[in-house]
């Protein structure tokens, strides 16, 4: 037993090494065929069932349930396909006490990516307790009202690579109120400004800012008139 210990401490750091870059492939593997096959119509098959059961279960206001929906058009046994080619190319390449890490690592992304899109969705979830688990579900919810962004189950930091993370509550609105005047202050948004926007604010604020320089200069000039 303590020469099985002593010969398996070594190597205990390429062991967790292994296991993590597993979990990050496992990880961005989900998001990008959730990114590229679940919402576009390159996917075929798995574009319309993942829209026309999941995103049809769970979509704007109704996004949790007493029990998980997922029964019917479910995609998740389609991921063991790249999973198994992938894992029988490693099996190749790798010694076998590293493909044993890998293979063990492999099943327990696959579970936790499987357990927290449930959890997500299910009415009073034992994890409701820890912000971190309410933080993820609320960005997750933010892909079931826009389905065009945060594709990730778990790490978001995908969506940022991607460019497709958006955070809660990122519609625009001004921070600053109406000043007594009657003009806007300055308007500062939160999110990604549009064109219009831009452009109607600078209008909005310029319009404001020439009434109030001609209020001027007809003051000064009334003041200067015999």
């Amino acid at each position: 037993m303590l020469d099985a210990v002593s010969r398996i401490l070594p190597e205990l750091p390429l062991f967790l090494m292994i296991a993590v870059a597993t979990h990050l492939v496992m990880s961005f593997g989900q998001t990008l065929m959730h990114y590229k096959l679940g919402h576009h119509p390159m996917g075929g098959m798995f574009f319309r069932n993942h829209i026309n059961f999941h995103h049809t279960y769970y979509s704007k206001d109704h996004l949790v349930s007493p029990r998980y929906l997922g029964d019917e058009g479910n995609n998740t046994p389609f991921f063991f396909i790249p999973v198994f080619l992938v894992g029988a190319c490693t099996y190749i390449v790798l010694p076998m006490d590293l493909f044993i890490v890998l293979v063990i690592a492999c099943a327990a992304s696959f579970y936790a990516h499987v357990f927290f899109d449930k959890e997500y969705h299910v009415e009073g979830s034992r994890l409701q307790r820890f912000a971190w688990f309410r933080r993820k579900q609320e960005l997750h919810f933010v892909h079931h009202r826009h389905a065009n962004c945060n594709y990730a189950v778990i790490h978001f930091f995908w969506d940022r690579i991607f460019g497709t993370y958006r955070a809660p509550n990122t519609e625009l609105r001004p921070k600053e109120k109406v000043n007594r005047r009657g003009c806007g202050q300055p308007f500062t948004f939160r999110g990604g400004l549009n064109g219009l926007v831009s452009l109607s604010a600078s209008l909005h604020y310029g319009c404001c800012g020439s009434i109030r320089v001609a209020r001027g200069v007809l003051k000064r000039l009334t003041l200067r008139m015999p």
